[in-house]
């Protein structure tokens, strides 16, 4: 019920834009993670400068859900890693958490922004099924895409635009 809460709120508010350091909100999230998680071994590399023009609160939902996801499914992984960084792509800037996790098969690479729709099996991972729905009404609702690439055994990679934000970025 609070899945389907959060993705209804998530397109019924304004947006509120302003700058919003990424790289500082991934810091919190990742230090939250490690705090409730001390037993976790995670090196997390997150780069510096990643300065969006978005709704602050929104975007630290997108980013808490996908970190988070990031660290779910490096659970099982020794040596896990969980890189947040970005890359200019035709000359848009893209945003990425990338994690060396349980991966997916790109077969079933459309399913993963649908709500309630799981790529594990029940009870593998804690998962309401709608974190990365909720992503995707975020990204699209600042005018920005979101896919993703992955490999069974190998990690995954979320790539997300927003719009906007072009070229070099950093203010």
């Amino acid at each position: 019920m609070e899945g389907l809460l959060s993705l209804s709120r998530c397109m019924q508010n304004p947006l509120s834009i302003t700058t919003v350091d990424l790289s500082e909100m991934a810091t919190d999230i990742a230090n939250s993670l490690a705090d409730d998680y001390p037993k976790r071994e995670v090196q997390i590399q997150i780069a510096a400068g990643l300065f969006v023009q978005g709704d602050s609160d929104l975007l630290q939902t997108a980013m808490e859900h996908l970190i988070g996801n990031a660290w779910k499914f490096t659970s099982k992984t020794k040596g896990a890693k969980i890189t947040v960084a970005q890359l200019s792509q035709n000359g848009q800037t893209c945003y990425t958490i990338s994690d060396n996790g349980v991966g997916f098969d790109m077969s079933h690479k459309d399913m993963l922004f649908r709500p309630f729709y799981s790529l594990h099996s029940p009870g593998e991972y804690e998962d309401s099924g709608v974190g990365l729905a909720l992503v995707k009404r975020i990204i699209a609702r600042h005018g920005g895409e979101i896919w993703a690439k992955g490999e069974v055994g190998r990690g995954a990679t979320i790539y997300f635009t927003l719009a906007g934000q072009q070229g070099k970025n950093s203010y």
